[in-house]
């Protein structure tokens, strides 16, 4: 075994976990706090089951980051957050094309069309209008 490994860390129990987009990660039913710069990847936890007052230490491709620390609700609630960057919307030459504004005419064209009929057939069956009142 080589000199630099400490052999408590060798027999260390490991979970790996994927950091959620607030920073943390689940483990044993509660939440734990990481480093921001961990969110959306996978993590590997290293525990000592035996031991519950010591908090999980993170590591990536076997390579320390970070320990995590038990989630404080209200200081994550106001943690700054990576933004995430956006490619540039891809933009269109308009066609002259508006199919919104063609729908609502079509739309008015029928309403029209369906309430001159009801208005033609009322007059037609001999019931008055309120038009024609005398």
């Amino acid at each position: 075994m080589p000199r630099e490994k400490n052999l408590d860390e060798v027999f260390l129990h490991r979970e790996r976990r994927t950091v959620r987009k607030d920073g943390t990660v689940r483990f044993a039913g509660g939440y734990l706090e990481v480093r921001p710069e961990l969110v959306g990847r996978e993590v590997e936890l290293r525990f000592d089951p035996t031991d519950a007052s010591l908090t999980p230490r993170v590591l990536e491709s076997d390579r320390f980051v970070c320990d995590t620390q038990p989630l404080d609700r209200f200081a994550n609630a106001s943690r700054p957050r990576r933004r995430l960057g956006f490619a540039a919307a891809v933009t269109n030459d308009p066609t002259g094309l508006d199919p919104l504004s063609d729908l609502l005419c079509e739309h008015y064209d029928r309403v029209r069309l369906s309430g001159a009929a009801l208005h033609d057939n009322h007059n037609e069956g001999g019931e008055r209008s309120l038009h024609n009142e005398e």
